[in-house]
Parts: C-alpha cells; sequence; structure tokens
C-alpha cells in the first residue's frame, strides 16, 4: 500500500511538472507552438514553489483515494524532510565538486 501511494504521489508530481512546462505544436501547414496551459499555476499561482507543487500532488492523490486527512499531513511532512536532506546532498555534491577542479 505505501509503495503504491508513493508511486501515485511521484506520477501526479511529475504530470502536474510536465503540465506547467510542455510546450505543443499544432501543425496546420505550418508549425505553431502553443503555450503550455499550466494548470499548477490556475490552483497556486503564477509564482509557486516546488513545495507548493508536491503539496498540490498529494492533496489530489488524497482526493481520488478517499483516505484520511491526518494522513495527509503527515505525508506532506514526510515530503518535506525528504526534499530539505535531497537539497542538502546536492548542496553538498556541488561544493565537493567545485572543489575538486580547483
Amino acid at each position: 500500500m505505501r509503495r503504491a501511494l508513493l508511486n501515485a504521489i511521484l506520477e501526479e508530481f511529475g504530470k502536474l511538472r510536465w503540465l506547467g512546462a510542455h510546450t505543443h505544436w499544432h501543425q496546420g501547414g505550418r508549425l505553431v507552438p502553443i503555450p503550455p496551459e499550466n494548470k499548477p499555476s490556475y490552483y497556486l499561482g503564477e509564482d509557486y514553489t516546488r513545495k507548493q507543487l508536491m503539496e498540490l500532488a498529494i492533496r489530489r492523490v488524497w482526493e481520488r483515494e478517499g483516505l484520511p486527512e491526518d494522513l495527509m499531513e503527515l505525508c506532506i511532512k514526510a515530503f518535506e524532510r525528504l526534499d530539505e536532506r535531497l537539497d542538502e546532498q546536492l548542496r553538498t555534491a556541488k561544493i565537493e565538486r567545485r572543489d575538486r577542479q580547483v
């Protein structure tokens, strides 16, 4: 159950990111770019953060699956902690890589 829930959240997050960043092309004699619909900005406003996008993905999965609200808050906090750890590891890796180049 946890694995299926994690997969559903990550798929929803990826879908929301794709909807916000993908340009479509229409070919009717010539290629015409169609700007992305950007559904995340419709729900979150223009300047949304990655954290807000993840919360939206979690909320959409929770609504779709009909899960209890109190578990949703725990899940959001767990993803926030995971995001902070990943950011810290990426910063450390960039510093180490920069030090090796010097």
